[in-house]
Parts: C-alpha cells; structure tokens; sequence
C-alpha cells in the first residue's frame, strides 16, 4: 500500500483497519521524529525531531533505564499496527533500537530500571508488556529470555490496587499476552514456555469490576479496557455497556482537551466489546 509521505509500506497486522492506516502511521512517524539516539523516549514533547540512530553509534552515557516505562509504550503503538524488526516498512529502526534499548536497561532480576523499589510498578509493567509483545508477535529467541525474566520479576510484585490503573492495566495485559502465547503454543502440540499465575489474571480482574461504571476518567476507561481483554464474557456486561457510553459522550464533550490515555484506553475497550460502543467510537 502507498502511503503519503512514507511510500510504499508493508501495513503487516495492521491491513485489517487500513482505513484508518494513514493516520496512525502519521502518529507513528511523529513518535519516530521524537525518539531518543540512544533508542529511549523521554517523554519531553518539546524535543526537535531528531531521527533515529543504532544504538551502536549512541554517545556513552549512563542511564538507570528511567525511560522503560514510556519506551514500552511507545514501542506497543508500533507493535500494535503490525510493525516489527524486519519488513519492508519505514519503521524498522525505531522498533529495533526500542527494544535494543529496553533489553540493555533490563537487571538481571528481570526489572527494568533500577531494582531499589524507587520507581513505579508502572514502568516496569509497560515495558514487560512490550517486551513480551514482540515476542508474541515475532517468536524469536532474541526477546525470549527477556520476556521471561521480565515476567517472573511482573508476577513477583504486588498487583497494584485498582485506582492505580495505569499501573494495573499493563500488568493484566502483560500477562494475558503471556498466557495468549502458551495458548498459541499448546493449539500447536507443544509445551507451555511462559510461567503465568493465572490467580493474578483473576484478582486483576476483579480489582477493573470495582471501579465504578459511573466513572468518566482514566481508571474507568483502564477498567473497562482490563475486563474487555481478560474477559469476553465482560463485553455483554451492563454496566461495562452503559459505562463505555458515558465515556464516549464525556470525550464528545471534551473534544482536543480529553485526556490521551483516557481517550486511549475508551478506544480499546471499545474495538474489544465492539457492537455501537465501537461504532459510536469511530463515528
């Protein structure tokens, strides 16, 4: 497919929505712009864009791995439109030097950044999920190790509490991709490779149905978000129905001045109970 501005690009997982394609790859090559040398994103939108390097070129310099968490969540923008290390798309370098990045701040414990218990769950948690993302998605060996030794320090930690949904989102879905790709595994004759205590999949679950439905914020969209993932069952539910209509009028209401993360996570809680929550959402 031709793109504007990109040229002709392999569109991967993402050929499915190439309606909306354009858009997002507009999204995507503006994160490209802001991306670190070194691989990271800092979070600073102020940045001029600097293009990409290998991290082979990258000027020495240390790093606690402090931007793990919004590393990883950039990288699930990429991953999630279908753009991986190889093909033939305008973004290879960008996700490559991404998880070349976050595999060198990883600890050997298995955290990413510092392993003082100093920073948020979160950060680790975003990162974790892009790392056992890609490896979901590509197979390869070269994230396999990382994976599981993110995933092991994931289930390590206390779950966060349900208000701390920006924490326990990436967490639930951390896992769940990690049980998606045992499940993968064992419909193909071979052995589970991922250790996922699906206890913590259950209590996740039941931390996202506590938040009240009535909520028009980030932590109900997240909740929503959790439920319609871990649950397909949750999609039908009442509550969760009338609550992703209230969240679509709230951010009709706010216009340019919603929140991104709550306008983020509405979106997938939406294409996963799909139905008018989900033609509502891209109406």
């Amino acid at each position: 497919m031709i793109i504007e501005g990109l040229g002709e690009v392999d569109l991967g997982l993402y050929d499915r929505y190439s309606a909306h394609v354009d858009a997002v790859d507009r999204a995507l090559r503006w994160l490209a712009e802001h991306q670190n040398a070194e691989g990271h994103w800092d979070g600073d939108p102020t940045r001029e864009a600097c293009g990409t390097k290998l991290l082979d070129s990258a000027p020495e310099r240390k790093d606690a791995g402090q931007h793990a968490g919004r590393t990883g969540l950039a990288l699930l923008a990429f991953l999630g439109a279908g753009y991986m290390i190889r093909g033939r798309h305008p973004f290879t370098t960008s996700v490559s030097c991404g998880l070349r990045y976050l595999k060198r701040v990883q600890r050997p414990s298995g955290c990413f950044g510092p392993d003082d218990g100093s920073m948020p769950v979160s950060i680790h948690a975003w990162a974790a999920w892009a790392m056992i993302e890609a490896y979901r998605l590509t197979g390869s060996p070269i994230f396999k190790g990382s994976s599981m030794r993110a995933l092991e320090r994931l289930q390590a930690t206390p779950l966060p509490p349900a208000e701390d949904m920006l924490a326990l989102l990436p967490t639930a879905l951390a896992l769940h991709t990690a049980r998606a790709i045992n499940q993968d595994r064992r419909q193909r004759g071979k052995s589970a490779e991922l250790a996922v205590r699906s206890s913590l999949l259950h209590d996740a679950l039941l931390a996202a149905r506590r938040v009240s439905s009535q909520r028009a914020d980030g932590v109900a969209a997240a909740a929503f978000f959790v439920r319609t993932v871990l649950d397909e069952g949750e999609r039908e539910a009442p509550d969760l129905v009338r609550g992703l209509r209230g969240l679509c009028a709230a951010i009709d209401a706010r216009g340019a001045e919603t929140d991104p993360v709550l306008a983020w996570c509405a979106g997938g809680a939406s294409h996963h109970a799909g139905g008018e929550s989900f033609k509502r959402w891209t109406q």
